[in-house]
């Protein structure tokens, strides 16, 4: 199977002024739910606390992320006895760009 490969910029029409506002108040979320960042090759894991509100906050952010980042992969997970994590992963020029927002 190939891989569809999609230009690194965000389009910034993907989403109305409320969704964009939801989608601010979602990123503070996770941002507040993240208890370690740690690199990967192609990204960044977001290590999360174990908190079933913040999980479903996050799954709502991914959606509307992926609209207007259309070039990130995103992998949420929650396995038994772990914590769970969101990986944010792309191309070298979607790692700069994440790198950014992390910071």
């Amino acid at each position: 199977m190939s891989r569809e490969r999609t230009d690194p910029f965000c389009r910034l029409d993907a989403l109305d002024p409320g969704e964009r506002a939801r989608h601010a108040e979602l990123l503070a979320s996770l941002r507040a739910a993240v208890d370690e960042v740690s690199e990967r090759g192609d990204g960044f894991r977001f290590r999360l606390r174990a908190d079933p509100e913040a999980f479903a906050r996050v799954a709502e952010w991914v959606g509307l992320e992926r609209r207007c980042c259309p070039f990130l992969d995103f992998a949420l997970e929650w396995r038994a006895g772990a914590a769970p994590h969101l990986d944010l992963m792309g191309e070298p020029a979607a790692k700069a760009f994440l790198a950014a927002m992390v910071r």
